[in-house]
């Protein structure tokens, strides 16, 4: 999952802790990145977005499911708990 708004990024990678930690690696590398945080990771029983593959919504679409998604995905650290919440919530 990859949410975008006004050049900030919030995204949940899953899969095996080795291939997670390898994309992770590589995002904290790129220097296109900047202020990259880790919010959590955690061992889960089974995928959130089994079914879910790369698709491009417009900021519009997200805000109109989900309104209070462009408070919190401003990249400030205040706010990492609620976006969590939210993207995890994108999955159901």
């Amino acid at each position: 999952m990859l949410f975008y708004e006004n050049q900030h990024f919030g995204q949940i990678l899953e899969g095996p802790r080795t291939e997670a930690m390898k994309i992770w690696k590589k995002i904290q590398r790129d220097p296109r990145h900047q202020q990259v945080r880790l919010l959590k990771m955690e061992e889960i029983k089974e995928r959130g977005f089994t079914a879910w593959s790369m698709r491009f919504f417009l900021a519009k679409e997200i805000v109109a499911k989900m309104p209070s998604l462009t408070s919190v995905l401003d990249g400030l650290p205040e706010h990492d708990v609620e976006l969590l919440r939210l993207m995890r919530s994108a999955a159901k």
